[in-house]
């Protein structure tokens, strides 16, 4: 029988820390190479992705034009691009059926509000079409949801299709078609310009 020394006791003691040392190691590996086959799918996934998206590019949006489409934007404040922007998302979308704009604010002191009817008063921004909603603080919910809210309620009835826009994006030529083509399909419920 083996005597229980202060020796024995340290090599023992010693024995568990470097199993404990080797199942720590052997976690930490596992969980390395789980996470790099996790980040190896996601690159084939997103480059996929982009080979699909260049596919597309090339190819020329559907130009048969088909419902009414509106775009809602939520606008807070301005930014060196605002103009830009807007006057992408209005005059540049590709869309060959009818379309409304609404860019919908939290309030009439917003320099968004006076900058976009500055832009329809001097014929830079069209006023067929395009309107300037003032939603009104929000007493329940984030600003910007009560703005969509606000805006998606007061669209036409003839109106087929909703897109939610940030005011700060530059819309690619032929994109809302794409979008409206795609939603043209009676099993897609909701359709996104983001890849996933």
């Amino acid at each position: 029988q083996e005597e229980l020394s202060p020796n024995n006791a340290n090599k023992r003691s010693m024995d568990w820390l470097a199993l404990c040392c080797l199942v720590h190691n052997c976690v930490t590996s596992l969980a390395s190479v789980v996470l790099a086959i996790g980040w190896a799918t996601c690159a084939m996934n997103r480059r996929t992705g982009l080979r699909f998206m260049r596919k597309q590019a090339g190819k020329p949006p559907p130009i048969e034009s088909g419902g009414q489409v509106a775009f809602v934007m939520p606008v807070k404040g301005t930014h060196s691009h605002s103009e830009a922007s807007w006057l992408s998302q209005v005059n540049r979308h590709g869309y060959h059926g009818k379309v409304e704009c609404i860019f919908v604010v939290q309030e009439r002191s917003d320099p968004a509000y006076r900058l976009l009817l500055q832009m329809q008063a001097d014929g830079r921004l069209p006023t067929d079409g395009v309107r300037v909603l003032v939603a009104g603080l929000t007493a329940r919910t984030s600003q910007k949801l009560h703005n969509l809210i606000y805006a998606i309620e007061r669209i036409a009835e003839s109106t087929e299709y909703v897109l939610m826009l940030d005011d700060d994006m530059m819309l690619h030529p032929g994109a809302v078609a794409q979008l409206a083509h795609e939603l043209h399909d009676p099993d897609v419920l909701a359709a996104s310009g983001n890849s996933c």
